[in-house]
């Protein structure tokens, strides 16, 4: 089984986000609602897979490259969070 450790960090310079979201294992972003998309646009430019919601301007935005969920069904984020550690990414 693989140890996932979650770290919770506060202001990071954008200067050092592609280091910090490349050795993320996933970006799960389930948002309610979202102007535009950055963060799952950041992520998919770099390494990690993304789940994000079906709903909102993210389902445009990210279209089939990422892993897309009801993000107020907790079972459909757990099960793709699982395909993903399951698959190593």
């Amino acid at each position: 089984m693989k140890i996932i450790s979650t770290y919770i960090l506060h202001y990071v310079p954008y200067s050092e986000l592609p280091k910090i979201i490349n050795q993320a294992i996933a970006l799960v972003f389930p948002s309610l609602w979202e102007g535009f998309g950055f963060p799952v646009l950041e992520a998919m430019g770099c390494s990690p897979p993304v789940i994000t919601s079906n709903i909102s301007s993210l389902l445009e935005v990210a279209g089939d490259a990422v892993i897309l969920v009801n993000p107020k069904n907790v079972g459909e984020i757990t099960d793709a969070m699982n395909i993903i550690a399951k698959d190593g990414g």
